[in-house]
């Protein structure tokens, strides 16, 4: 299995052992004290160290992968929420986010994408529909993308995913650290919680962009097609070779 298919799960394990990381930090002195206790109290020879390593591994593992899980659904319904209904839907507040261009070329190629299905007799009936010009890109995106292509686009939403994520962390340790009169802490978490949402935004727009653009070309495309090679999805059944339409600056054109 190839790498881009699992960065999820290598999210989890990422932002999961970082909460693991600050919480064994944060409390450093009880843990300290119950693990002592513990061993004077449970001791069952000297056979008992490699046998308790063993079932503390699969316990941080377990725990690892709960926390980052934990991490992404609060990210889901709280930064990226926030990204998706209102950072990445006007232009003002995305250029607080330092995200104005990326918003603009986005909004081009979906309205360029828009007035493409508009044209399309397969499509247009979606074309008025703006909850749906999103998932129809997606879905264009993935039947017509080259496999290369699609891991580009990939990459760049599981870092949009990974960026949210801790977001969510570094927002936490700022209220922990200002309980704890650590204001500097405090300060610093927030100014990486504000870079890293930058960078999710961008990552958020950067996709979409993507895939308006691979989409808008399938349509045009099929369009030029001769019926005779165009199958009943409305796909070439045997496309030929297109040219290098259009480079992105950020990585290989779709």
């Amino acid at each position: 299995m190839q790498l881009n298919t699992l960065n999820r799960v290598i999210s989890l394990f990422l932002v999961g052992g970082f909460v693991v990381f600050l919480g064994a930090v944060y409390l450093r002195e009880d843990i300290g004290r119950e693990g002592k206790k513990f061993v004077s109290e449970y001791s069952l020879g000297s056979g008992w160290g490699p046998t308790a390593g063993v079932f503390m591994a699969v316990g941080l593992l377990s725990v690892t992968a709960l926390a980052g899980a934990i991490v992404d659904a609060i990210g889901n319904i709280t930064v990226r929420r926030f990204i998706r209904k209102v950072l990445g839907r006007y232009r003002f507040l995305a250029g607080l986010f330092l995200c104005a261009g990326e918003f603009g070329e986005q909004a081009r190629w979906r309205e360029v994408f828009r007035v493409a299905i508009s044209n399309s007799t397969k499509h247009r009936p979606l074309a008025g529909k703006k909850e749906m010009i999103s998932p129809l890109s997606a879905g264009l995106f993935f039947r017509t993308a080259q496999k290369e292509h699609a891991e580009w686009l990939i990459q760049h939403h599981s870092m949009y995913h990974l960026s949210a994520d801790f977001v969510v962390v570094l927002l936490v340790c700022a209220i922990l650290a200002g309980l704890r009169d650590s204001y500097y802490l405090a300060y610093g978490s927030i100014a990486a919680a504000y870079l890293l949402t930058t960078f999710a935004l961008d990552n958020y727009l950067y996709t979409y962009q993507l895939s308006f653009r691979n989409a808008y070309l399938a349509l045009m495309d099929e369009r030029e097609l001769p019926a005779s090679l165009v199958g009943t999805s409305g796909v070439a059944s045997n496309p030929r070779p297109q040219p290098d339409r259009n480079r992105a600056t950020h990585g290989p054109a779709v």
